[in-house]
């Protein structure tokens, strides 16, 4: 029987990271901003 000592992950795990899916829409969305739509980028 395991008790809660066993569990080695931190009760309050937080992950502040970015996947790269998600720099580039914001990347993709910058571009499209600052040319006014006229260069649109796909993710």
């Amino acid at each position: 029987m395991a008790d809660d000592n066993s569990d080695l992950w931190l009760k309050d795990l937080v992950v502040d990271v970015l996947s790269p899916i998600m720099i580039l829409n914001e990347r993709a969305e910058s571009l499209a901003k600052r040319t006014q739509g006229i260069v649109k980028g796909e993710v």
